[in-house]
């Protein structure tokens, strides 16, 4: 039953969704301008053009405090971010602020083709007797 519940929860859908306004805290992923690629290289490394990571606050003046996850270099290279802490990063460094968003439909579809498959295969297991070992237990009369 947990593999049926660890398989449930990691099917879950996302999407991401410009932001509109001010973000809420959450999994975000941003695109850096040029000038803010090279004003955050000493926090998030060097040629650095996207991030995607955890909104921990959105401070009063456009400054937003992330914790970086991952990093993506001009040259389209993905990569585990290896600092520490907080950034702080200015809503003018920002081409572009992407917040995570949950796809409720999409992912209650996934859990009904998933636990129906599961089902079906369990069905499938008890009907050729896989759940009584195919082979007799030895019931007969022993052999002399």
């Amino acid at each position: 039953m947990l593999v049926v519940g660890t398989l449930l929860s990691n099917s879950a859908c996302y999407y991401y969704q410009p932001v509109v306004g001010a973000a809420r805290p959450g999994t975000v992923r941003f695109e850096l301008t040029s000038d803010g690629t090279m004003e955050l290289a000493r926090y998030l490394g060097p040629n650095v053009r996207s991030v995607t990571g955890e909104l921990v606050a959105w401070r009063a003046g456009d400054t937003l405090l992330v914790n970086p996850q991952w990093v993506r270099t001009s040259n389209g290279v993905a990569q585990p971010w290896i600092g520490e802490g907080t950034v702080a990063i200015a809503r003018s460094d920002l081409s572009a602020l992407d917040e995570r968003r949950f796809n409720r439909r999409r992912s209650t579809f996934t859990a009904a083709t998933v636990t129906a498959g599961l089902v079906s295969i369990a069905l499938t297991a008890l009907k050729s007797g896989g759940a009584h070992g195919g082979l007799s237990a030895g019931g007969g009369a022993p052999v002399r």
